[in-house]
């Protein structure tokens, strides 16, 4: 179930972001209004990555220039079992993982901007995703 529900998560994000085409984000104050919905509409995706931590499926997402942000970086998972400790604890791997894969080549640093709940998808499939989006940025050029 959980993984039927992080593909329709998916989906639903893909479907979000590939509409978005190259236009620029227009978004006035985008700490105000920091959504999934307003990024994928107003911002362009540069990454998509799907993976499993700990047996949870996440996704994570970087858009370039969204806003007043270089690089934006928005990762979801689905709540587990109601427990915001360790659905936090999730997203906070998903992205300590994905900025340890950029330090590879480059060193980056990053600041959680905003997190919060919400419900995607419909009916008896819906279910509760936690979002959580950081600022990241590029402290070395390549190591």
């Amino acid at each position: 179930m959980k993984l039927k529900s992080l593909l329709m998560i998916g989906v639903l994000i893909l479907g979000m972001v590939s509409c978005t085409g190259a236009q620029k984000s227009t978004v006035g104050n985008l700490f105000a209004d920091l959504t999934v919905e307003a990024v994928t509409k107003d911002c362009t995706a540069v990454e998509r990555w799907t993976l499993h931590v700990m047996g949870v499926p996440s996704m994570v997402v970087l858009f370039k220039d969204c806003g007043n942000v270089e690089n934006l970086l928005m990762v979801l998972a689905p709540d587990i079992r109601d427990n915001k400790i360790l659905t936090n604890t999730v997203v906070n791997l998903v992205y300590l993982s994905y900025v340890d894969f950029v330090n590879e080549k480059e060193s980056w640093t990053g600041k959680p901007i905003k997190k919060y709940m919400t419900p995607i998808g419909e009916g008896k499939d819906q279910l509760n995703s936690h979002v959580a989006f950081f600022s990241l940025k590029r402290t070395k050029e390549n190591k």
